[in-house]
């Protein structure tokens, strides 16, 4: 009988050696950036990723109790780790940092993603200038990726700053920028609340919503932890009953706000289709955000540094709707990747600004922060590419 788990694996000599081959080139392109080395904890206490990642990366932690009943977890990715290594060591100031080695996260039966991979990590904390941190992170991604033999690699970016920034000119309320900041990524979620007229949602509010939207937030706490009580539920997915029923009055309370008007409706859409190369994109964006007052200088800068790093900014494609599955980004994120990647693989390098993560983590106030994770064994699968 073999005992082996899927998606874990078992690295044979030569694919090791290629995969040692691959780390060694990177972190050479990281430490001559600057990028100090840490060695953050393989094992992590559970609350900071289910607090701060969001569903995606919740549903996947491989999350367990210990015997003193402490919830603790594989970690499934470095940028938290790191970060909370910083809080704990440095006298703060700007800080370069890389990490590599194994994370780890769940997968469905029909995936064919690792649940365990190798993962190299770099982090710019505390930048005085975040749109040239912006520009340096893009930048040493794609130095890293051509340090092992893939040059021209596909560039996609977003920039959720820029999105929460139109969503506050069209007045959308918190809670529904909160719901269409979870729905990009999933086009059926974000074409519902887009078609949605006034007063729909609260209209097909069901009883439970009724009820839990007319009593107060701790009444409402206290009626759904007595439901799930009496259904024998203790918890599920790494939450307590506490945390279940916070987010299931959340929910209640964001199914009767009001839907968007038609006109934000129909320029957030426009925002959203909006695709193409990077510089054309931004005088589309002038066009379509100009009467609403929105910073582009920002933007713009960014690919004027870029251009200036010898970045071909026609490789660069924006797409209005594009974001990455965790809910602490805040700004520009981006994913690189080549057409031989299935969609499944995942790309070879991503990340993205996370400006409010370290207050979370326990910083005394919101610091810019900006990093990406590089993944030797997608870069090994191409075969070929050192």
């Amino acid at each position: 009988m073999a005992w082996t788990i899927p998606g874990v694996p078992d690295l044979a000599p030569d694919i090791l050696l290629a995969l040692d081959e691959i780390e060694a080139r990177v972190s050479a392109v990281l430490a001559q950036a600057g990028y100090g080395r840490v060695v953050p904890p393989i094992l992590e206490l559970a609350e900071p990723f289910i607090e701060t990642s969001g569903e995606d990366i919740r549903r996947r932690l491989y999350a367990f109790t210990d015997p003193d009943g402490v919830e603790f977890c594989l970690r499934p990715d470095l940028t938290i780790p790191t970060c909370r290594q910083f809080l704990r060591n440095s006298q703060m100031g700007t800080a370069r940092l890389s990490a590599s080695g194994p994370a780890f996260r769940h997968q469905d039966t029909s995936s064919h993603r690792p649940r365990q991979f190798a993962q190299i990590d770099a982090e710019l904390i505390d930048a005085a200038d975040p749109v040239e941190a912006d520009a340096e992170i893009l930048t040493l991604a794609l130095k890293c990726l051509r340090s092992v033999g893939i040059d021209d690699p596909a560039i996609r970016v977003g920039d959720l700053g820029l999105l929460s920034q139109l969503m506050t000119a069209l007045e959308i309320t918190p809670k529904t920028q909160a719901r269409l900041r979870r729905s990009l990524g999933r086009p059926e979620a974000l074409a519902k609340i887009l078609a949605d007229a006034p007063g729909r949602m609260a209209q097909e509010g069901s009883g439970i919503v009724d009820a839990l939207t007319s009593l107060g937030a701790d009444q409402a706490h206290r009626l759904v932890e007595e439901i799930l009580g009496l259904a024998g539920i203790a918890g599920m997915g790494g939450r307590k009953v506490d945390e279940i029923a916070g987010r299931l009055v959340a929910k209640a309370q964001a199914a009767s706000q009001p839907a968007l008007s038609t006109q934000a409706a129909q320029i957030l859409t426009q925002y959203l289709n909006l695709t193409g190369p990077a510089p054309v994109m931004a005088e589309k964006l002038a066009d379509l955000t100009g009467p609403l007052g929105l910073d582009l200088a920002p933007f713009r800068r960014r690919l004027s540094l870029l251009q200036a790093e010898g970045v071909d900014l026609s490789r660069i494609t924006f797409t209005g709707s594009f974001s990455r599955a965790i809910d602490y980004y805040t700004g520009m994120v981006f994913e690189l990747d080549v057409p031989q990647q299935t969609a499944d693989s995942g790309p070879l390098a991503a990340g993205g600004r996370y400006d409010g993560l370290l207050a979370r983590l326990g910083a005394d106030r919101d610091m810019p922060a900006i990093g990406f994770a590089f993944w030797p064994e997608r870069v090994a699968a191409l075969g070929g590419a050192l």
